[in-house]
């Protein structure tokens, strides 16, 4: 398809072209979303969330050129809209890296035999085996499974969710610890 609209086609607000860009683009942004823990639902609603962004940019006159094309404008709105996302559901902690939560998230997926594990991923391996049963099983619901605080506290029986969120902080300490005090 590949439509090149100039700001002032977009300007106009003509729906059809905004439905062109929106199919243009979809599955292109969705498979850079699939890389982030964020389920499909979430991906469909940042996706939006950019393509009116980006709408209002140019309604309002705050965009009235572009040094890039349309679909890095868009995949950079997307980007920022899924880290506040990711903020938002507190999965990016300051002091661990995305890329080790990208680890943590792949656990479930390694083969314990596989010798192609990265220096970093056996380092995250190695501290999570070393985990407590109990955090281990907190981090893997939470971050494998995508399962909320409420749904773990449900599974897990416990009191409250201030409780598991304080056990998902301790384990989340904990696995940095050891993963730093391995660097």
């Amino acid at each position: 398809m590949n439509t090149n609209f100039s700001i002032e086609d977009l300007r106009t607000g003509n729906n059809k072209i905004y439905s062109l860009l929106y199919k243009e683009n979809k599955d292109t942004f969705y498979s850079y979303a699939r890389k982030f823990t964020i389920s499909e639902d979430e991906i469909e609603e940042v996706y939006q969330e950019a393509l009116i962004a980006f709408y209002e940019n140019i309604a309002e006159g705050k965009l009235t050129s572009l040094e890039s094309s349309i679909k890095t404008y868009l995949f950079s709105i997307g980007k920022y809209k899924i880290y506040e996302l990711l903020r938002r559901k507190k999965k990016i902690v300051n002091t661990i890296t995305l890329e080790q939560i990208e680890n943590i998230e792949n656990l479930a997926h390694w083969n314990l035999e596989e010798s192609f594990l990265s220096e970093q991923q056996e380092k995250v391996k190695t501290a999570f085996k070393n985990l407590g049963k109990r955090c281990q099983r907190i981090l893997e619901l939470f971050y494998t499974e995508n399962k909320s605080i409420k749904e773990i506290m449900r599974l897990e029986n416990y009191e409250n969710e201030n409780t598991v969120k304080a056990q998902k902080s301790r384990c989340m300490k904990s696995l940095r610890e050891m993963i730093t005090n391995k660097s």
